[in-house]
């Protein structure tokens, strides 16, 4: 894809904070092109375990700044009651983007007693 296009990410409060000071670019290797209304939908559509990414709080809209080469394809379900069912991007060959919106945070959802719960 060119210049332009936009993505959602998933990211932590611990990653927006260092990226608001300066100290550290948002440079992960997923988005989705789907609307992420909160911290369930990030565990159980988007399928983003804890061993991946521990922290799911905030989302950032970002725009390809030049070429960009992808996978896209749908998210695959799990075991344990993870459905999948969204939309994936999986970044290659380099980081073609920039944050374009402000971070928001997530609301939780999940009961505590699922496995995957925020």
């Amino acid at each position: 894809v060119g210049p332009g296009a936009r993505f959602t990410m998933v990211i932590s409060e611990t990653d927006w904070r260092k990226f608001k000071a300066g100290r550290k670019p948002i440079s992960g290797g997923w988005a989705t092109t789907n609307y992420v209304p909160d911290q369930t939908f990030a565990r159980k559509v988007l399928n983003i375990i804890r061993p991946m990414k521990d922290d799911v709080s905030r989302v950032v809209r970002i725009e390809t700044t030049g070429v960009q080469e992808f996978y896209r394809g749908p998210v695959g379900a799990l075991r344990g009651g993870i459905d999948g069912g969204a939309e994936q991007i999986e970044f290659l060959n380099g980081r073609n983007y920039r944050v374009v919106d402000s971070s928001v945070v997530l609301k939780k959802d999940l009961p505590k007693w699922f496995p995957n719960a925020p």
